[in-house]
């Protein structure tokens, strides 16, 4: 009787398995660079970073008067931010933005600034740009939030370590404004993410960190010059700011 397989195709199906299994295993999540190295897309979340984590100070250096461009951030908000009422905005959930939100000399900014430049923020041709999302709203080390999830999985990053280094990203050692306030007991404070520790934590909504831009999707077809980085004008000329139209 013939056999079904000759001795040969035994030895050789082990690699022939493999190598189905490489062809129809899911990709690996990976960070992906973007636009000329301006912005790096996590193929796992499905969401597009700014690859400069201090995009704000960046651009608001960059342009000839800083004060005008704080000042176009707030005209872009019609000069409010709403949210749930507190003791910030006087319990009434609309806040009014001022040049003390946005600091443009170190980068940092309130939480309601960081809302502002976002909300207005128009990059790479894309004007859906956000702060990063957090769930679960928890203090702690956790990979829950966005930030989380580049900390430990993308990045390999353990807790009360800053984060690790990559060429992908620039200034990333700092503590960033999620889009989440702490709605239920104590809506005067939001959460944020640190990246030089990897931990989540709640801060008054008018205290001074940092703003980190991100976006649902691709951008893989946008092209941008891989000099960008080197010329303030070619960075002002790749951003705009919008102005937003209606109520939050």
């Amino acid at each position: 009787m013939t056999p079904l397989f000759s001795k040969e195709s035994l030895v050789r199906l082990p690699l022939v398995v493999a190598v189905a299994l490489t062809i129809i295993s899911p990709a690996q999540a990976e960070l992906l660079s973007r636009g000329g190295g301006t912005m790096v897309y996590d193929t796992d979340l499905h969401i597009t970073w700014v690859a400069d984590a201090m995009l704000f100070k960046t651009l608001a250096n960059a342009s000839e008067d800083p004060n005008s461009y704080v000042q176009d951030i707030i005209d872009a908000n019609n000069g409010v931010i709403y949210d749930t009422p507190n003791s910030e905005d006087g319990r009434d959930g609309v806040y009014n933005l001022s040049s003390f939100d946005l600091n443009t000399s170190n980068g940092r900014t309130t939480w309601f600034g960081a809302l502002a430049w976002t909300n207005s923020l128009v990059y790479g041709g894309y004007s859906d740009w956000r702060l990063p999302t957090t769930s679960p709203a928890a203090e702690g080390f956790n990979a829950g939030s966005e930030m989380g999830h580049l900390f430990y999985t993308e990045l390999n990053g353990s807790a009360h370590s800053h984060i690790p280094d990559s060429s992908l990203f620039v200034n990333t050692t700092n503590s960033f404004w999620t889009n989440r306030e702490n709605q239920t007991s104590a809506p005067f404070n939001a959460w944020l993410f640190s990246l030089s520790n990897g931990s989540q934590s709640l801060a008054g909504k008018t205290a001074a960190y940092f703003a980190w831009a991100v976006r649902d999707g691709d951008v893989a077809a946008v092209p941008v010059p891989g000099a960008v980085w080197l010329f303030g004008s070619a960075i002002l000329g790749f951003a705009a700011l919008k102005r937003r139209s209606s109520k939050a």
